[in-house]
């Protein structure tokens, strides 16, 4: 999973970069011997099987909300183990589907959380260059408006000898909690095609909605942030804690190289839209879900000083422009739970 992103101020807990990052893990149920199965369009899905360990976890919090470990403490187990902790009513998660979820990780001999609750979209079945074994054998089977869990040894997650840099031991227990949200809503921009603004960089879209973006020649870079519709969604309101879900490729003005994109990296990105460099965040709040927009950022609202290096690979200049095309797939309000920034710290 591509995780590196230039447009995001954020880094990460190194935990849960590290838990979604890891492959190579081949742990859980290879066969029908080994796992449960679920059984979605006549189509036979090999999930994690359930065990004591993960069946007794206690888990408190509201769902989508932050999490905490309430289980006895330390929990220990020998392979990886999954359970349904709160059933959902929705549909069966289909193959290669790709979910939107919120993701803690708990250290399993201590109860501490290593992740605070963060979305995180998933695919049901996506191969181990994309995702972990670990991951899709916990998604696999659940649906919509499951809390599933899965109890593995930390060895089994983040790799051989990884722990170490969590304090723990390879074989000591990480509890990973995945609350399914929803599918997103799109999978690109959809609403009525707005005028384009001259002076501004043009957009081609290919057929499966990448967007090209093309530089004016000739034309100064804007000194004041520009934020253009291109398609206007009527989908929700995002807002600015709210989790978003997007498309969006990032090129620098003056030599009109891509530094960024979620089309290239192959998959669309979700975090927080408080969590993005200044002229991001502003150009995608109030927006609607289904929208495209244009977003032309200076330094000042983007990386000022650090602009060159943070975007050398297009040969930015150190007081560069970024332009953005951004399609907004999904927005999830942020939860109202007291204290929820702190337990997010």
């Amino acid at each position: 999973m591509k995780r590196t992103r230039a447009l995001s101020t954020i880094t990460l807990p190194a935990v849960l970069v590290a838990v979604l990052a890891a492959t190579g893990c081949s742990f859980g149920s290879d066969n029908g011997d080994e796992g449960e199965n679920g059984a979605v369009n006549g189509e036979t899905q090999a999930c994690a099987p359930a065990g004591e360990a993960s069946g007794a976890l206690q888990i408190e919090g509201d769902f989508g909300a932050p999490l905490t470990l309430a289980s006895e403490t330390p929990i220990e187990v020998a392979e990886l183990e999954r359970s349904v902790l709160i059933e959902g009513e929705g549909e069966e998660i289909a193959e290669d589907e790709l979910v939107l979820t919120q993701l803690s990780v708990f250290n399993g001999v201590t109860g501490e959380t290593l992740a605070p609750t963060a979305p995180t979209a998933v695919t049901n079945g996506a191969d181990e260059s994309t995702f972990p074994a670990w991951v899709t054998e916990t998604i696999a089977c659940s649906t919509i408006g499951d809390r599933v869990a899965a109890v593995a040894p930390a060895s089994k997650v983040l790799g051989d000898g990884q722990a170490a840099s969590y304090g723990m031991e390879d074989a000591d227990a990480l509890v990973m909690v995945f609350d399914v949200l929803r599918a997103p809503a799109l999978e690109r921009a959809e609403g009525e095609a707005q005028e384009p603004v001259d002076g501004l960089p043009t957009v081609e879209l290919a057929e499966n909605g990448a967007p090209t973006i093309t530089i004016p020649e000739g034309e100064d870079a804007p000194k004041e942030l520009e934020i253009v519709p291109l398609i206007e969604g009527d989908g929700a309101e995002v807002g600015e804690t709210d989790s978003v879900y997007l498309h969006y490729t990032g090129v620098v003005w003056s030599s009109g190289k891509e530094f960024d994109s979620s089309w290239t990296n192959g998959t669309p990105i979700m975090l927080p839209a408080n969590q993005f460099v200044p002229g991001f965040t502003k150009a995608i709040t109030g927006q609607k879900v289904g929208s495209q927009i244009l977003a032309v950022i200076p330094a000042d609202e983007g990386y000022a000083e650090a602009t060159a290096e943070r975007l050398a690979a297009a040969d930015a200049t150190e007081d560069d422009v970024m332009v953005f095309v951004v399609d907004i797939l999904d927005a999830i309000p942020a939860q109202e739970t007291a204290d929820a920034e702190e337990d997010a710290e």
